[in-house]
């Protein structure tokens, strides 16, 4: 919105958002059938990272951020699922800085049928990003009931009832980022969000979207 304004000022602009996912079988299923599915104990903790690895996408921080959550919260275990397009070794030494048992690499491409089982097998997703626009990955998670850690960067906070579909926080730290996954699962035990994340989804749906965008479209006409 602001590339267009500075590029084309005067025209109008309409700022939308990234409708949620409705493409993604087994969205409903169980927590306990999607760990069983992909081999992960029942009693874990699982903060999921979701998508493709890049540099702006802050897995670093979070990944720091684990490090520093070591003792404190029992059975956490961290995902990070997507292939790596940047340092790699950066990542997979991280990664065995803090231990295999408090977290797994997954650096392969997921077909749209897995998908939904990474997210149901998550307590809560989070997307630790250094700079965004928007992400569809917090819809992804909202589709699949999970609420959601992100940062306060670009259109991302839009997406966010703080509080009732998720919680924001500051970019690159780590800090940060250790403290809401601690009140998440040690402070507020967990809460269930399912209905804050019914109503973002709603907001977020596809028919709201093309709704906004035909009377637009009309008011272009008309002008």
């Amino acid at each position: 919105e602001q590339d267009i304004k500075r590029l084309f000022p005067g025209k109008p602009v309409l700022k939308l958002y990234h409708p949620v996912y409705d493409i993604f079988l087994g969205n409903d299923m169980p927590k306990s059938a999607a760990r069983k599915a992909l081999g992960i104990a029942p009693d874990k903790r699982i903060v999921l990272y979701f998508g493709l690895i890049r540099g702006y996408k802050g897995v670093e921080v979070l990944l720091d951020s684990i490090y520093l959550l070591k003792g404190k919260i029992e059975n956490l275990k961290c995902l990070i699922v997507g292939e790596i397009y940047t340092n790699r070794k950066i990542i997979v030494d991280k990664v065995k800085n803090i231990g295999r048992d408090r977290v797994k690499l997954v650096n392969r491409y997921v077909p749209n049928e897995d998908v939904a089982k990474w997210f149901r097998a998550a307590d809560i997703v989070v997307l630790p990003y250094l700079t965004a626009t928007q992400s569809g990955i917090i819809p992804i998670a909202y589709q699949c009931n999970r609420p959601v850690i992100t940062t306060r960067v670009g259109g991302l906070p839009d997406m966010v009832d703080e509080g009732a579909s998720g919680y924001l926080i500051e970019a690159d730290n780590p800090q940060a980022i250790a403290d809401s996954i601690y009140n998440y699962f040690e402070n507020l035990k967990s809460p269930n969000l399912t209905a804050g994340i019914k109503i973002m989804t709603g907001k977020l749906s596809w028919s709201g979207y093309a709704e906004r965008l035909e009377l637009f479209i009309r008011q272009l006409g008309d002008s």
